[in-house]
């Protein structure tokens, strides 16, 4: 499928993120929470199709969803981000774990080793912290 074929196929509404083929809305939730589209035998990322329908080509790197909420494709909440960028965005616990050896949570960001804590509260504010210094950082 070309893109001229995808943009005469589907619309986009930039405001709820719904994807449309004629009146109805699409798009089915793959196991990991994005939705995706099958048009002419290949399967499409509704937040990677969103991109396209709205600026009209494919965006250049990975798309990330800004609230980390993987079924909000309002155009406002997707950017255009490298690999980095998007693993800092992602939610739930990663960069840290409990280290069966010591018993502790060790908290890594970026692939840097950020310490021990004694518990899961203490390690999730430091990869917090970690983390919104590093946004703040990219967003200026």
């Amino acid at each position: 499928m070309t893109i001229a074929d995808l943009k005469s196929t589907f619309t986009y509404d930039e405001v709820s993120g719904d994807i449309y083929r004629g009146e109805k809305a699409v798009g089915c939730p793959d196991p990991r929470g994005y939705k995706r589209v099958n048009r002419g035998g290949k399967c499409y990322y509704c937040h990677r199709l969103a991109w396209l329908l709205h600026y009209g080509d494919w965006p250049t790197g990975v798309i990330d969803h800004i609230d980390g909420d993987k079924g909000n494709n309002s155009i406002s909440n997707l950017r255009d981000a490298n690999y980095s960028t998007n693993n800092v965005n992602r939610g739930g616990a990663k960069g840290y774990y409990l280290h069966k050896h010591t018993g502790k949570w060790m908290v890594r960001f970026m692939g840097v080793y950020l310490g021990l804590y004694n518990c899961e509260t203490s390690a999730m504010v430091a990869h917090r912290v970690a983390k919104s210094k590093y946004m703040a950082q990219i967003d200026v």
